[in-house]
Order: C-alpha cells, then structure tokens, then sequence
C-alpha cells in the first residue's frame, strides 16, 4: 500500500512567482477584510471613497473617508454579522484563488496583428479610473489586489459583495 504524506499549510504562488504560505489556523480575531475604494478625476454620483472593514469575528465597519478635499459625510458605523458569513465570504476569496492573484489589474495585454507578426501590447486603461483595493489578513499574511478596469469576473462578484454588506446602502441599523 502507497503511503503519501499531507502538508498542513497551503502554499500558494502568486503572479510575481513569490510563494505565499498561508498559515495552519489563526483564531477570528486575525482574520481581516478590507474594501478601500480611491481613484477617480470626477465625480458623477457618488463623491466618497470608503474603507469597509470585516473583522473575523463579524464586526463590520464603515468609514467615509470624503473625497478629494471634502471631509467625511457620514459618521462611522458598525454592526455585527455572524462569524460563519465571514467564513462563507473568506472562503469565496479562496475560491477565486485570491491570494495567487496579481497586485493590480490595471492593464491587460492584447495581441496586434501587423502583417505576419503579432505583437503582444499592454493595454492601458483610461486616466483617472477609480479603483477598490482588497486586502484580507490572515494572522500575519496580507495580500492586497487593485482591483481596477481588466479585474477578473470572480474577485469582481468579491468587490461587489462585500460593499453590499458594509457599504453605505447596507442593512444598517437606524438610531
């Protein structure tokens, strides 16, 4: 009978080839998501940026962080969801390979043909597009991705959900 050993932790390779080893187990209370939205060269609705927060244990938190030289609107709140929807949500991130992603999204390559040759360009996107970072911590590993105009379907669902949950038109309690 063939015996094979298991490794514990994961080991993941990222975009710029470097091996990220996430940890064996962390508690709750070092597992972090963070949703920063920034960018931008004008403003047609929404003029905030925000940095949502969802700890481990379910705190979620919110905070306007104004736009341009304008100060914060709204005051920070903060509510709790339950800590296995943190879980759901993390494991959402690992399934969209999360933490093998590229830091940033900006550009994408296109292929150009000219005559017989092709030629594999960047493609830039526009000046002044706004941005989401996404960054998730778990226990003393961090990984942030810009997420911008060339971002894949999966971390988009990510961006999308988690500003459903802590964003400004969120479920928030009324005082």
């Amino acid at each position: 009978m063939k015996h094979t050993s298991v490794i514990a932790s994961a080991l993941v390779v990222s975009a710029a080839s470097k091996a990220v080893e996430l940890p064996e187990s962390v508690r709750l209370s070092d597992v972090e998501i963070q949703w920063q939205s920034g960018g931008g060269d004008g403003c047609a609705s929404d003029c905030s940026y925000y940095l949502i927060t969802i700890r481990g244990d379910g705190l979620v938190t919110l905070k306007d962080l104004g736009w341009s030289d304008r100060l914060a609107i709204l005051p920070t709140r903060q509510r709790s969801i339950p800590a296995d929807s943190v879980i759901a949500l993390l494991d959402e991130f690992l399934k969209a390979r999360f933490f093998e992603s590229p830091d940033n999204f900006k550009n994408r390559r296109v292929a150009v043909r000219k005559g017989d040759s092709l030629f594999p360009y960047s493609s830039v996107g526009g000046v002044g597009a706004r941005w989401v970072d996404l960054t998730v911590r778990l226990g003393s590993v961090t990984k942030t991705v810009r997420l911008e105009e060339e971002t894949q379907t999966d971390l988009v669902r990510l961006r999308d959900r988690i500003f459903e949950i802590g964003g400004p038109k969120g479920p928030w309690p009324v005082h």
